[in-house]
């Protein structure tokens, strides 16, 4: 089932859905890379730094499935947002400092994906 795009309000909805596509491909690849080049590779044996590149690539895999609205990419970014929000909130209570901005990425794409997970096959 495709989205018509004759409407004002299925544009909106269309921009919304490639930007968060946008975020979960290179946000996630980003993250990742980062981790890879900047640790050093003394570093890569810790958990949260492991732990930061795995997210990354499932929030890149995350981002081709729901680009291609499949139902599997719905369920993995529910699954991988869930799963950055509890790491959030380990990190608040290990270095007593929170990223806003992932809390909050994190909550807008469980809310996107609940309102249109009639779109995804």
């Amino acid at each position: 089932m495709e989205e018509s795009f004759g409407t004002v309000k299925q544009n909106k909805v269309s921009v919304v859905h490639w930007l968060i596509v946008f975020i979960m491909i290179f946000g996630g690849l980003g993250s990742a890379v980062y981790q890879l080049l900047y640790q050093p590779m003394t570093n890569l044996t810790n958990p949260f730094v492991l732990l930061t590149v795995v997210i990354g690539i499932l929030w890149f895999v995350t981002g081709v499935g729901v680009w291609n609205l499949k139902k599997w990419g719905l369920w993995l970014g529910l699954a991988v947002s869930i799963i950055n929000i509890f790491f959030a909130i380990i990190i608040f209570s290990i270095l007593q400092t929170i990223n806003f901005v992932a809390l909050i990425i994190s909550v807008l794409i469980i809310v996107y994906l609940i309102l249109k997970r009639k779109l995804f096959k």
